[in-house]
């Protein structure tokens, strides 16, 4: 539809514009132009600026969709970084446990080493029984 250098942002308002203008009518021209015979600077002057044209309705319709785009765009940005955080957050929090996990399954596996090296190394005070466990 429009030339892909332009950002998708951009490509987004002039779509918006083209489907306004296709909604507006267009002006009469011989409204622009004053009339000969009318040369009272003050009327004149009130006819101008008193009526919006559609032209200025479009550009404020536009500025105003602009304008909300750039908003969502904002509050979807704040809602993607937050995520990310949270992501972030939980693989911190999956590392951390599996690290304690790692640990303590390395303090159980040195406390049933410990045991077995006390074991191998019983001796009865009478003499009767000695390393039993080889």
């Amino acid at each position: 539809m429009y030339p892909s250098n332009k950002s998708e942002q951009e490509q987004e308002l002039l779509f918006i514009a083209s489907s306004l203008a296709d909604r507006v009518e267009p002006e009469d021209e011989d409204q622009d132009e004053p009339d000969e015979e009318e040369s009272d600077t003050d009327d004149h002057a009130t006819t101008k600026t008193t009526p919006i044209s559609e032209r200025e309705k479009m550009e404020k319709r536009l500025a105003n969709v602009e304008a909300h785009f750039f908003f969502i765009r904002s509050q979807q940005k704040l809602q993607s970084e937050l995520i990310e955080e949270g992501i972030k957050a939980v693989r911190e929090m999956a590392k951390s446990l599996k690290a304690e996990t790692e640990l303590s399954r390395e303090e159980a596996e040195a406390e049933i080493a410990s045991y077995e090296l006390v074991h191998r190394g019983v001796n009865c005070e009478d003499g009767a029984v000695e390393d039993e466990v080889d």
